[in-house]
């Protein structure tokens, strides 16, 4: 099966006049399609909760339910990832890199544990205990030592420095449409825009670099609405990919927060994703509840 999307052409200038690198891919007439690929990983994943891909193309999932964290070379096998030393067990529940390390979001320690890209346990990068941070349900590096960390039970959002120390907070919780009362995964896009997704008010929000509340996005349709929207990714082509497992799909949209299309089947079975990550080589990789595995979709574009 192969899925469509047609990006139509916009116009959009910030303050400064100039278009943004991402805005300038937007703006071009393009043809999109997502053809399933191959699907890895069912032998050793329970829960594959979260993902994140390297630019070699390798994969690396937070397995929530086993406890375990697991890389996949590109080229075919896997590796499984130390345990920290001073337990027994984890529950990862999301995963980001920062360079050539590997970040999981250790649920059941409230801290980040930092590994080598070979699955090596290094240290402890933050306990959100000691730092008083709340308790973040998702991680996500911003590629310059920083990390975002959205926390459902405070209904925040907390940007911290490569020194643990808190950069940024957005909090907020009511009916406004800047609430993030169950924020769970965020991103950032290249302009510095923040996004994050909100199960409980079915959108994402897109803030400001400093903070400040810009719009909120959904699907258009009858038949495309979220129902659980769980995780972001983004691509170097401006896409945003947003999975639902409630809903069965992966939502596509733009920069700007226009829904383009969707993904709601691997060849012509349902899925149930928990996780996406866009690669730098044209892939999108799914992690996938029904089938406990990664699905992969190759992206091809063409211009009109």
């Amino acid at each position: 099966m192969l899925f469509s999307l047609v990006a139509t052409s916009f116009s959009l200038v910030p303050s400064n006049g100039a278009h943004s690198k991402d805005q300038r891919k937007a703006d071009s007439t393009a043809v999109v399609s997502f053809r399933p690929d191959t699907s890895f990983g069912s032998e050793q994943l329970t829960e594959p909760v979260g993902i994140a891909v390297d630019t070699r193309g390798t994969v690396f999932v937070a397995d929530g339910m086993a406890g375990r964290i697991y890389g996949y070379p590109d080229k075919g096998g896997y590796i499984e990832f130390e345990n920290p030393q001073s337990t027994s067990s984890i529950y990862p529940i999301d995963i980001t890199l920062q360079g050539s390390l590997i970040y999981v979001l250790d649920y059941t320690g409230n801290r980040i544990l930092r590994y080598d890209y070979r699955g090596m346990y290094l240290d402890v990068l933050i306990s959100f205990d000691r730092a008083g941070g709340g308790h973040p349900v998702s991680v996500t590096s911003m590629g310059d030592g920083r990390i975002i960390a959205t926390d459902i039970e405070n209904h925040s959002l907390i940007i911290w420095s490569s020194l643990g120390s808190i950069n940024l907070e957005i909090s907020e919780f009511g009916k406004s449409r800047a609430s993030l009362n169950s924020p769970r995964k965020a991103i950032v896009l290249d302009d510095g825009t923040i996004v994050v997704v909100d199960p409980q008010s079915r959108e994402m929000k897109f803030f400001s670099p400093a903070g400040r509340f810009e719009f909120a996005a959904s699907p258009v349709g009858n038949e495309n609405v979220f129902v659980t929207p769980r995780y972001l990714s983004y691509n170097h082509n401006g896409y945003i990919f947003v999975a639902d497992s409630g809903a069965g799909k992966v939502f596509v949209f733009d920069s700007r927060g226009r829904y383009i299309s969707k993904i709601d089947s691997f060849r012509s079975g349902s899925i149930e994703p928990s996780a996406v990550a866009a690669g730098w080589n044209d892939r999108l990789y799914v992690t996938d509840l029904n089938s406990s595995s990664i699905l992969i979709y190759d992206i091809r574009y063409r211009q009109e």
